[in-house]
């Protein structure tokens, strides 16, 4: 969980437990009203765990395969990609 992702969690704790309203935390969410209800609504059915991303932890659909990567890092591990 990221140091923004943190933050949020704080604040909806204090929305869920009534001290500041929905309206009073989107400002200091840095969010619109609307995605502060979305937010709002992941938060309070999964917990902290709903207001992590949800690319988290996923592999990029543009990265390339392990092995040509190593060979790029690695160029004495095999043929070399760049040209030298």
């Amino acid at each position: 969980m990221s140091r923004r992702e943190w933050d949020r969690s704080a604040i909806m704790a204090r929305v869920k437990a009534g001290s500041i309203t929905l309206v009073e935390a989107t400002p200091l969410l840095g969010i619109s009203y609307r995605q502060g209800k979305r937010l709002y609504a992941r938060y309070k059915a999964r917990g902290a765990s709903g207001l992590v991303h949800a690319s988290a932890g996923r592999v990029s659909n543009r990265s390339h395969p392990l092995a040509e990567r190593e060979m790029v890092i690695w160029p004495g591990g095999g043929l070399s990609i760049v040209a030298g």
